[in-house]
């Protein structure tokens, strides 16, 4: 996913630890992956997970470019939004995360964050 507006980029990162929610495809052993990634893996839970490599937004004549990493919604009502533009949304699910080092805010159906790094609780 690309944000459709960056407000703010961070580098270097801000490093303070907070909750978000998160949209994950549920997979066919009922596990948490990536939304737009087809590869049937569970995501694994309870361990920081770490991004890597830079994203180029092009929109309406400006490029952007910001660090990746795990986007997820400031609210849950925007995770909402975000899950029911989302077709099929029924092998979805909205899921509260920890988040650290986050590297930009922006929009994307809703006040969004991108983080370095992301960790299911247990």
């Amino acid at each position: 996913m690309c944000l459709t507006l960056v407000r703010a980029t961070y580098d270097p990162p801000l490093p303070a630890e907070r909750w978000a929610w998160k949209v994950f495809r549920v997979t066919a052993r009922g596990g948490l992956a990536g939304v737009y990634k087809r590869i049937d893996r569970a995501w694994p839970e309870g361990i920081w997970l770490r991004a890597t490599g830079p994203v180029t937004l092009v929109a309406e004549l400006t490029v952007q470019t910001y660090a990746s990493g795990f986007h997820c919604f400031e609210t849950k009502k925007a995770a909402r939004a975000y899950l029911h533009q989302m077709r099929p949304y029924h092998a979805r699910k909205i899921v509260k995360v920890h988040i650290r080092d986050i590297v930009a805010r922006g929009d994307q159906k809703g006040p969004c964050i991108v983080a370095k790094r992301l960790m299911i609780p247990l």
